[in-house]
């Protein structure tokens, strides 16, 4: 991967610079960026502004990164959007790589949309300092959210050099929201980076869980009441900002929401006593309850599964989908299947895994695997323009859970998921 700023800002100077003209809250971290980007720009939504949003990796097809006003933009709009800028990197000479040319894409269509946006949420890709999106000069907000070991070969190979990688988006005069750190050096590193560029910086805690509000068949939450209280110190200038006392529910699962949900709150309270934003009770609550973030612990009706033969019926309703992609979200996701095994009283997870290249198997796996548990290994295909992203060979991925895991059931390579999921409903019947 090519990192640098050089060749993005040239595209968008021939762009005519859509990134100056809309207030920006960027956001970046290991884990959990991706949720708060969809609470802020959610509750913005509820409050009555027209919001965009930026996430990347997309989840089915490129022009579900761009969302305008809580919708993914049109394909073919995309396409046409993506060709133009495609042919302006193209004809300049310019070298773009397939994230900064859909960077450029996604800043030309909120600059353009129809009616003025009044604020875009976005989601750095990779790291920070040297990220195709960290093009802003003056965002009104920006959020760091939990940092963990992932992407050494790029980011630095300790906890502080990948923070001070993330802790690159913060701005002088734009406050910064540090979300609850499991690392202490990763908070003590991003602090010191606000201190030094002498911006207003709060860091901070989990909020509570009031009550998980009940149990669907599947032993899962259905929601969870959160409560934030907190007089936030501004730990740079060393000041109190507003207390804040609020009361909300996600429908979002994992304890960890409990981490994402406050930096996004503390966001748009510090939002609104700078006043950018009016933002009443109501807003902050509906918005916050109403949030949906596809492919994160994501309970998937197997009904909407087509499978290779029409007779084929799984003998589950439904499965868990989860995007965990690294040490700590491993270890969040076994948190959450161990609180839904105990529920509903069993002892085993059927667990169909793909992985890309490049990951820390060594330290993934025996995370996610216990010794009852069942493996199937299976490939994917090559995200469209994401040409930087390989899967792990399921036979390659196999062996190396048998290397790694002795004393555990050997993992069980298939051709495709759909294969994976029959013998996967067949040994749930067993």
């Amino acid at each position: 991967m090519d990192f640098g700023l050089e060749r993005i800002h040239r595209l968008l100077g021939y762009l005519g610079n859509p990134h100056q003209r809309v207030p920006i809250i960027h956001v970046a971290g290991t884990n959990g960026k991706g949720s708060v980007c969809a609470y802020v720009s959610n509750v913005l939504l509820a409050a009555g502004y027209k919001v965009g949003r930026f996430n990347s990796p997309h989840l089915i097809a490129p022009h579900d990164s761009v969302q305008i006003n809580g919708q993914a933009v049109d394909a073919k709009v995309f396409e046409d959007i993506s060709n133009m800028v495609a042919k302006i990197d193209n004809d300049n000479q310019l070298g773009a790589t397939s994230f900064e040319l859909l960077v450029g894409t996604a800043l030309w269509l909120f600059d353009h949309q129809q009616g003025a946006l009044d604020f875009v949420v976005v989601e750095v890709g990779l790291g920070g300092l040297l990220d195709a999106t960290n093009v802003f000069t003056a965002p009104i907000m920006t959020v760091i959210t939990s940092i963990g070991l992932d992407h050494m070969g790029l980011l630095g190979n300790t906890i502080e050099d990948i923070a001070l990688a993330k802790a690159g988006i913060m701005k002088k005069g734009c406050p910064v929201v540090i979300a609850p750190q499991a690392e202490p050096m990763a908070e003590k590193a991003l602090v010191d980076h606000a201190r030094a560029l002498d911006i207003s910086c709060v860091v901070m805690e989990p909020s509570t869980i009031i009550t998980n509000n009940g149990n669907d068949s599947n032993g899962s939450t259905t929601g969870q009441r959160m409560q934030l209280q907190k007089k936030p110190i501004d730990v740079t200038k060393g000041t109190s900002l507003s207390a804040i006392d609020v009361d909300y529910t996600v429908s979002l699962y994992g304890d960890y929401q409990r981490e994402n949900s406050a930096a996004a709150v503390m966001a748009l309270k510090w939002m609104a006593s700078i006043g950018y934003i009016q933002l009443t009770k109501e807003a902050l609550q509906d918005g916050m309850a109403s949030t949906k973030w596809p492919g994160r612990l994501d309970w998937v009706d197997t009904e909407r599964i087509s499978l290779p033969e029409k007779k084929d019926r799984l003998a589950f309703s439904r499965i868990l989908v989860d995007g965990a992609h690294n040490p700590p979200a491993c270890r969040e996701l076994r948190h959450y299947v161990d609180q839904v095994l105990d529920r509903q009283q069993r002892k085993r997870v059927i667990w169909i895994i793909g992985v890309t290249l490049g990951k820390s198997l060594n330290d993934m796996l025996p995370t996610l695997i216990r010794p009852d548990d069942v493996i199937f290994t299976v490939p994917f295909s090559q995200p469209e323009g994401m040409p930087w992203i390989h899967c792990v060979d399921p036979v390659v991925l196999a062996q190396q859970h048998a290397d790694s895991a002795e004393h555990q059931k050997e993992a069980l390579p298939q051709k495709t998921l759909k294969d994976a999921l029959v013998a996967a409903s067949a040994l749930y019947c067993a």
